[in-house]
Protein backbone atom coordinates (compact mmCIF):
# COMPACT_ATOMS: atom_id res chain seq x y z
CA UNK A 1 0.00 0.00 0.00
CA UNK A 2 1.23 3.47 -0.84
CA UNK A 3 -0.82 5.48 1.76
CA UNK A 4 -0.67 8.77 -0.13
CA UNK A 5 -1.74 9.55 -3.65
CA UNK A 6 0.05 12.91 -3.76
CA UNK A 7 3.31 11.80 -5.38
CA UNK A 8 1.77 9.46 -7.98
CA UNK A 9 -0.86 12.07 -8.89
CA UNK A 10 1.74 14.84 -9.04
CA UNK A 11 3.89 12.71 -11.35
CA UNK A 12 0.86 11.96 -13.56
CA UNK A 13 -0.16 15.63 -13.75
CA UNK A 14 3.37 16.58 -14.75
CA UNK A 15 3.36 13.90 -17.47
CA UNK A 16 -0.03 15.09 -18.79
CA UNK A 17 1.08 18.74 -18.92
CA UNK A 18 4.42 17.87 -20.54
CA UNK A 19 2.55 15.87 -23.19
CA UNK A 20 1.04 19.10 -24.58
CA UNK A 21 3.57 20.53 -27.05
CA UNK A 22 1.63 23.80 -27.32
CA UNK A 23 1.70 24.26 -23.55
CA UNK A 24 5.39 23.41 -23.28
CA UNK A 25 6.15 25.90 -26.08
CA UNK A 26 4.04 28.68 -24.49
CA UNK A 27 5.35 28.20 -20.93
CA UNK A 28 8.96 28.93 -21.87
CA UNK A 29 9.95 29.09 -18.18
CA UNK A 30 8.86 25.51 -17.68
CA UNK A 31 6.33 23.52 -15.70
CA UNK A 32 7.23 23.09 -12.04
CA UNK A 33 5.83 21.63 -8.83
CA UNK A 34 7.31 24.64 -7.01
CA UNK A 35 7.95 28.28 -7.90
CA UNK A 36 11.55 28.52 -9.16
CA UNK A 37 13.90 30.81 -7.24
CA UNK A 38 15.02 32.67 -10.39
CA UNK A 39 12.21 32.01 -12.86
CA UNK A 40 11.98 32.66 -16.56
CA UNK A 41 8.53 33.98 -17.47
CA UNK A 42 5.98 32.77 -18.32
CA UNK A 43 6.00 29.56 -16.31
CA UNK A 44 3.49 27.17 -14.76
CA UNK A 45 3.55 25.64 -11.33
CA UNK A 46 1.13 23.18 -9.80
CA UNK A 47 0.37 21.67 -6.43
CA UNK A 48 -1.86 18.86 -5.21
CA UNK A 49 -3.62 18.18 -1.95
CA UNK A 50 -5.69 15.20 -0.92
CA UNK A 51 -8.92 14.59 0.95
CA UNK A 52 -10.11 11.08 1.73
CA UNK A 53 -13.59 10.25 0.34
CA UNK A 54 -13.82 6.50 0.98
CA UNK A 55 -16.56 6.55 3.58
CA UNK A 56 -16.61 3.58 5.97
CA UNK A 57 -15.02 1.02 3.66
CA UNK A 58 -11.40 -0.07 3.47
CA UNK A 59 -8.73 1.11 1.12
CA UNK A 60 -8.49 4.65 -0.13
CA UNK A 61 -10.49 6.90 -2.46
CA UNK A 62 -8.76 10.28 -2.34
CA UNK A 63 -10.22 13.37 -3.92
CA UNK A 64 -7.25 15.34 -5.19
CA UNK A 65 -7.43 19.10 -5.55
CA UNK A 66 -5.02 20.25 -8.23
CA UNK A 67 -4.12 23.93 -8.47
CA UNK A 68 -2.23 25.18 -11.48
CA UNK A 69 -0.79 28.69 -11.57
CA UNK A 70 0.37 30.61 -14.62
CA UNK A 71 2.93 33.32 -13.85
CA UNK A 72 3.43 35.94 -16.57
CA UNK A 73 5.22 39.28 -16.66
CA UNK A 74 3.74 40.38 -19.97
CA UNK A 75 1.49 43.46 -20.04
CA UNK A 76 -2.09 42.52 -19.30
CA UNK A 77 -3.35 39.05 -18.54
CA UNK A 78 -3.88 37.82 -22.09
CA UNK A 79 -0.65 35.78 -22.12
CA UNK A 80 -1.54 34.07 -18.84
CA UNK A 81 -5.07 33.41 -20.10
CA UNK A 82 -3.76 31.66 -23.22
CA UNK A 83 -1.43 29.43 -21.23
CA UNK A 84 -4.26 28.69 -18.79
CA UNK A 85 -6.47 27.72 -21.74
CA UNK A 86 -3.80 25.23 -22.80
CA UNK A 87 -3.61 23.79 -19.27
CA UNK A 88 -7.38 23.31 -19.20
CA UNK A 89 -7.28 21.69 -22.65
CA UNK A 90 -4.58 19.28 -21.45
CA UNK A 91 -6.37 18.27 -18.24
CA UNK A 92 -10.14 18.78 -18.43
CA UNK A 93 -12.19 15.66 -19.12
CA UNK A 94 -9.03 13.54 -19.36
CA UNK A 95 -7.81 10.69 -17.18
CA UNK A 96 -4.35 11.23 -15.74
CA UNK A 97 -1.62 8.67 -16.52
CA UNK A 98 -1.17 7.47 -12.92
CA UNK A 99 0.89 4.40 -12.03
CA UNK A 100 -1.69 1.58 -12.41
CA UNK A 101 0.07 -0.57 -9.81
CA UNK A 102 -0.80 2.04 -7.15
CA UNK A 103 -4.05 3.76 -8.19
CA UNK A 104 -6.67 3.90 -10.90
CA UNK A 105 -8.48 7.06 -11.92
CA UNK A 106 -12.18 7.24 -11.13
CA UNK A 107 -13.56 9.27 -13.99
CA UNK A 108 -11.93 12.22 -15.63
CA UNK A 109 -10.31 15.40 -14.39
CA UNK A 110 -12.89 18.08 -13.52
CA UNK A 111 -12.11 21.78 -14.01
CA UNK A 112 -13.83 23.80 -11.28
CA UNK A 113 -12.50 27.37 -11.37
CA UNK A 114 -10.07 29.81 -12.94
CA UNK A 115 -9.20 32.74 -10.70
CA UNK A 116 -7.02 35.73 -11.56
CA UNK A 117 -5.01 36.87 -8.56
CA UNK A 118 -4.05 40.49 -7.91
CA UNK A 119 -0.75 41.50 -9.50
CA UNK A 120 2.22 40.78 -7.27
CA UNK A 121 5.99 40.92 -7.34
CA UNK A 122 8.25 37.92 -7.70
CA UNK A 123 11.95 38.72 -7.27
CA UNK A 124 11.20 42.38 -7.94
CA UNK A 125 9.24 41.72 -11.14
CA UNK A 126 5.54 42.61 -11.45
CA UNK A 127 3.67 39.44 -12.44
CA UNK A 128 0.16 38.36 -13.29
CA UNK A 129 -1.00 35.04 -11.84
CA UNK A 130 -3.95 32.99 -13.02
CA UNK A 131 -4.93 29.96 -10.91
CA UNK A 132 -7.10 27.06 -12.06
CA UNK A 133 -8.56 24.47 -9.73
CA UNK A 134 -9.27 20.88 -10.76
CA UNK A 135 -10.61 17.75 -9.02
CA UNK A 136 -9.22 14.27 -9.62
CA UNK A 137 -10.47 11.07 -7.97
CA UNK A 138 -8.24 8.03 -7.71
CA UNK A 139 -8.77 4.64 -6.08
CA UNK A 140 -6.01 2.75 -4.34
CA UNK A 141 -5.18 -0.66 -5.75
CA UNK A 142 -5.57 -3.28 -3.00
CA UNK A 143 -2.78 -5.89 -2.74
Amino acid sequence: MYYSALTPVSDAVYARLQASPDLVAAAVGGIWDDVPQNPVFPFVNYEVQSREQRGLGVGSLPEIELRTSVWSEFGGVRGAQEINRLIIAALRDQPIPIDPTLYVTCGWTVHDDSIPLPDTELNGIKVHTLVSIFRIYVEEIQP
